[in-house]
This record gives C-alpha cells, structure tokens and sequence, in this order.
C-alpha cells in the first residue's frame, strides 16, 4: 500500500471508535507530552482480547519520564470531568471512572455511568474523593460498549491530586474488568451492570444486564449502595439514597427508596405508573385513577 493511501486513512483508523481526550491520555498523539516513537496511532482500539495490555493499553511504561508528565492538576474533593472523542460509540454502554494511587497496580472506582455512555464530546462529571492522597495518579477511563464485538475499553492519563488525605482505602470498589480473556463477559445490546458500581452511580440504561461468567469479587466498598442521579431526575427530585437489590430476569435492576414516607409517596406512586414525576407534593390531595399497559390503577389520597 502506497504512502498517500496510508495517511489518508490514519484519520479514520485514529478516529473509527472512541478516545479520551480530556484528561489527555498517556503516549496519546494529542497529549502535548507524547514524544515521537511512543505515540499511539490507534489508541481508540479496545485492549487486547487476552488482556495483555491490561491495564491503560500498555502505556503505564511512560511514567516517571517526559512523555508521563502530568496533565491535569485536581484538588481532592471537587468537582471534575473527562470527555470523549470519535465517530463509533457502538450504541454507547456503560463506563467507569477510575483513580490509581499505586501507579496502576490497583485501580478505584470514583464513579459509574450506566447506559449511553461515551457520547463524543460530553463532559462526563465526577468529585475526586477527598481521602485521595496527595501527589501522582492515574486517572482511567474504562467502557464496555452496547453494541459489536465484546470488548473493553481502557485510555488512562497522568493527574497529579492536591489537598488530599491518607488515601482512598477501602471505601471505594476495584475496577470492573470483562472482555478481556478473564472469565467474565458483557451482553451484547445491552448496558452492563457493574457488579460493584461504587457509591456514585449515573443510570439513565433503558436495558441493562449483569455481567456473564465469573467476575470474581466486587471487591471492597460498599457493595450495592449507591447514590443514583440521573438527568431525567435531577431537574426534579432531590438525590437520595438508593439500595440496588439483586438483578431481576429481565435484567433490570431493583431499588429501594431510603427516603421518609412523608416525603417520597407521591414520587413512588408516580414512578410505578409512568406518571410525571412531582418536584413537590401538592398541598390538598385527591384520588385518582390511571390505565397503563391495559391495566387501571386506583390510587387514594394517602398513596398520592
């Protein structure tokens, strides 16, 4: 193949599925630090099918010279964000965001985002936990997507984290891994479930599975507890405290509100029938009747 034809390809084998771009991504051609010779022309490639560039496709190597310089100063508990760029989202999936504090050797989850997940060009929001410890980190984005081939997605990036405690510990899970030879796999056309998805959790999936085969330990942390806040709901429901039960057949998670009976009946009862959701219960309530899917449901004043 002629010279010409190759580069005029490079764009689309670069750009053919998705990349992290913010926080720029180690020995990835667009981080300022990247030195020629290392760069990753196909970084938007998943990891290897055997797990042999697990993690951060192999580019942890970097660290510690030019090329793994940090890219982004955090202070420990604030807001950040990453975002994503390319053409094939393969109908999204769900992904994770991760810190490493011991130069890759472990990874945490900080927090979860099930269904539609990447969206190119989205600033995905998360809060850097307060325990981290100061100094060097990895940050790693990782993605399982909805459609095509099952696959893992890893681009990591070299952060550096200030005003930090003693370390996240164990109150934050290890990261999820499937796809990549290890036993465990992800449904095709659906959103996976994240065994242990970490106390923050975005769940905007309109058809999410669990993960096949066997996935090991979820890890350490709070196993199934999770702050849920998802867009739908944040313009009118205060965020509270969920418990996700254990997956139903048809894959779809179970919750449990934790929130006062005085405060969350009327967000209950509207959520069971497809109502609008209140921001508000109103002050003098009636019954009412609603048909949803051929059945009709009967509500009194106290349910409402």
């Amino acid at each position: 193949m002629h010279l010409s034809t190759l580069l005029a390809l490079l764009p689309i084998l670069v750009n053919g599925h998705m990349q992290m771009i913010t926080p720029f991504a180690l020995n990835q051609q667009d981080n300022p630090n990247a030195r020629f010779g290392t760069i990753d022309y196909n970084y938007a490639a998943p990891l290897d099918k055997a797990g042999a560039d697990y993690p951060c496709k192999g580019h942890l190597s970097a660290l510690g010279g030019p090329a793994g310089a940090s890219v982004a100063t955090w202070k420990a508990g604030t807001p950040q964000y990453f975002a994503i760029k390319g053409s094939a989202n393969h109908n999204g999936g769900s992904c994770q965001a991760s810190l490493s504090e011991d130069n890759g050797k472990s990874f945490r989850v900080i927090k979860s985002y099930i269904g539609s997940c990447p969206i190119p060009s989205k600033a995905y929001s998360f809060t850097v936990p307060k325990g981290t410890a100061s100094g060097p980190a990895i940050f790693a984005w990782t993605w399982f997507n909805n459609q095509g081939n099952r696959e893992m997605y890893m681009n990591c990036a070299s952060v550096t984290i200030t005003d930090g405690g003693s370390g996240m510990g164990g109150l934050y899970p290890y990261i999820f891994r499937a796809n990549i030879g290890n036993g465990c796999a992800t449904e095709a056309g659906t959103d996976v479930i994240f065994p242990n998805p970490g106390m923050d959790v975005e769940n905007i999936s309109t058809k999410a599975t669990p993960p096949i085969g066997n996935c090991g330990p979820a890890g350490p942390g709070p196993v199934g507890t999770a702050m849920v806040s998802t867009s739908a709901m944040e313009a009118t429901i205060p965020s509270k405290a969920v418990i996700i039960n254990p997956v139903a057949p048809s894959g779809t998670a179970k919750t449990t509100e934790t929130s006062p009976a005085t405060t969350g009946s009327a967000y209950s009862s509207a959520k069971r029938v497809g109502m609008p959701t209140p921001s508000s219960a109103p002050a003098t309530k009636t019954g009412c009747s609603c048909i949803c899917d051929g059945y009709t449901f009967q509500f009194s004043p106290d349910e409402l």
